[in-house]
């Protein structure tokens, strides 16, 4: 009798370990992929068709809703003397050639739409690449954090050290 239940409390020590140690692991994994901006959590809209750039950041959709990229600042194009910032044309043509007539996917982030009742989205384009990032990454862009829009801030941030980096376009000088 005595041997059967040293057996048996062997066993359900064993067991116990290991339920222990599974639910650590489990615990290790929900809250890791909590920490993790996850594109299975993205919400699309209907694609969208670019009728026209109007600078690196700024593009009309269809009914000529105006559309304002999040999370990035590209130079702009005329400021109040009229003159380009450096750059301007060259993020503007960027932008142009990636979208403009072709269909992009939208999203959201918390505000809809900026005092200039531009749509705020990050885009990304049918072959999945994220604009916004891609725009950062290549140095036609700065990353910015306009809060409480703030999503993708990390991504945006690192493509901006890798444009730094590599001295890409607006780091080049």
């Amino acid at each position: 009798m005595g041997f059967y239940r040293k057996k048996n409390s062997m066993y359900i020590f064993r067991k116990s370990k290991l339920i222990f140690i599974n639910t650590i692991i489990l615990m290790f994994l929900i809250f890791s992929s909590c920490n993790k901006e996850n594109d299975s959590n993205i919400i699309f809209t209907e694609n969208e068709l670019v009728i026209k750039v109007i600078d690196g950041d700024t593009f009309y959709i269809k009914n000529d809703e105006k559309v304002r990229l999040i999370g990035i600042d590209t130079p702009e194009i005329g400021n109040e003397y009229g003159d380009d910032q450096p750059y301007s044309q060259e993020a503007k043509n960027f932008t142009r050639n990636l979208i403009e007539g072709k269909e992009v996917k939208l999203v959201k982030d918390i505000s809809d739409r900026d005092r200039y009742n531009r749509l705020l989205r990050y885009v990304y384009m049918n072959d999945g690449t994220f604009l916004n990032e891609l725009l950062v990454k290549e140095g036609f862009a700065k990353s910015i954090e306009y809060k409480p829009d703030i999503r993708f801030t990390d991504i945006l941030n690192s493509a901006q050290k890798y444009a730094k980096k590599n001295n890409r376009v607006i780091w080049s000088d």
